[in-house]
């Protein structure tokens, strides 16, 4: 019988309960074993009001741009509590296949749009050839997120409207202080981050001082170059950098590089 890529490999989800299980899959098909350990909890955002009031007056936006399936679920779910449906006017672009799936799932419609690149970067380029002076752009995402995506599309004379839909917030000690023990013990191989929030809540977690000292026990997977730059200003250089941004290409960029490299830990 062939051995599989991932034959031995321990590998670390740092995704939210509940969320880790489909990447998880993928990781023990090639043969890991996923050790799914939440170091963020996903939960409402501290007030409400904004986002009630956007959904209250959907139908004067030209796009609604979700950059998370977090964000579609809970979006959702206010939409629902308000009883209201998307109206036929607003377009909807979905930052990628997972968060487009969301959108279908929860909101009962189709994305309009999805970029190639799953990035914020990506849909801007996206939206490059279209004329946004004037138009009203509404972003319901994470408390914590980047600017570049909104500051761009103002910058390009759009209004823009960002509401937070949900933030992040760190688990229970429990859960890292499990994984420190892992760790310097030698038991893990690898940790895959799926979002900058996750290796943001990895350091806070374990500490500056235990990762400089427990960093060579480990290698580390970015699903992609924004996760990456987070991952280096906090001193966890990625070996792994998937060249699509979901956890398929995750997996597979994972799977690549034991491949190649079959001996390293």
């Amino acid at each position: 019988m062939k051995k599989r890529p991932l034959e031995g490999k321990r590998i670390v989800i740092t995704r939210p309960a509940g969320q880790a299980g489909s990447f998880a899959s993928l990781l023990e098909e090639l043969g890991a074993e996923a050790v799914v350990a939440p170091l963020v909890e996903i939960g409402p955002p501290g007030d409400w009001a904004p986002l009630d009031a956007a959904i209250g007056g959907l139908g004067g936006y030209h796009w609604i741009i979700f950059t998370s399936a977090n964000g579609v679920r809970y979006f959702a779910g206010r939409l629902a509590a308000a009883g209201k449906a998307v109206p036929s006017g607003p377009r909807i672009m979905a930052i990628g296949p997972a968060t487009a799936q969301a959108v279908e799932e929860s909101l009962g419609c189709r994305a309009d749009a999805v970029p190639g690149k799953f990035v914020a970067e990506g849909i801007l380029e996206m939206l490059d050839g279209e004329r946004m002076a004037g138009k009203r752009v509404l972003i319901p995402r994470a408390a914590e997120a980047r600017e570049i995506l909104p500051g761009t599309l103002r910058e390009r004379g759009a209004e823009v409207e960002v509401v937070h839909a949900y933030r992040t917030l760190p688990a229970p000690q429990e859960a890292s202080e499990a994984l420190r023990r892992e760790i310097a013990a030698g038991r893990i191989d690898m940790v895959a981050f799926t979002s900058s929030s996750t290796v943001r809540s990895f350091a806070r977690a374990l500490g500056s001082a235990f990762l400089k000292e427990h960093r060579g026990r480990f290698r580390v997977a970015s699903i992609g170059p924004v996760t990456t730059g987070t991952a280096r200003e906090l001193g966890l250089e990625p070996e792994v950098e998937a060249e699509s941004s979901t956890t398929p290409g995750l997996a597979e960029a994972i799977s690549a590089f034991y491949t190649r490299e079959p001996q390293a830990g």
